[in-house]
């Protein structure tokens, strides 16, 4: 019984905390304030259908994690990958190839973006999971 009251004022006073904070939708992406850089292919680099181009990511690791999450995609989903950030860490996922092939996207001749999106957990500031966008312009040509 003492335990369940001592719950209850717990539970009642984080209510009436929470209340009073400014609410944030779970779902909300938040914009890391850094970023890691996508080296190549660089801004403007022309690939066509079916080429095979070079693909170089340098993680910004800001959050000093183990491990740096990323995805790699624009039209087309190239896949997640996971960048070992200690030397001393053995690999618990796929790295980021060194290389991409790019797909028929049937879409026209033009500029598209290729995105890379790293996940950093275990940043100040308590949030739980922050984002970091890295993009390059690129031409794309059809075949």
């Amino acid at each position: 019984m003492r335990f369940t009251g001592s719950l209850c004022a717990v539970l009642s006073a984080f209510l009436v905390t929470t209340a009073s904070c400014t609410a944030v939708d779970k779902r909300q992406a938040v914009q890391s304030p850094v970023t890691g850089a996508i080296f190549t292919p660089a801004d403007g680099t022309t690939i066509g259908a079916g080429e095979t181009f070079a693909f170089n990511y340098g993680s910004s690791n800001w959050c000093e994690d183990g491990f740096s999450p990323l995805s790699v995609e624009y039209l087309y989903y190239f896949g997640d990958y996971l960048v070992t950030n200690f030397e001393d860490l053995p690999p618990m996922g796929p790295p980021p190839p060194s290389a991409l092939t790019m797909p028929e996207l049937n879409i026209d001749d033009g500029s598209i973006y290729l995105a890379v999106v790293e996940s950093f957990f275990s940043c100040p500031g308590h949030l739980v999971v922050e984002y970091g966008i890295a993009s390059n312009q690129i031409e794309y040509e059809s075949t």
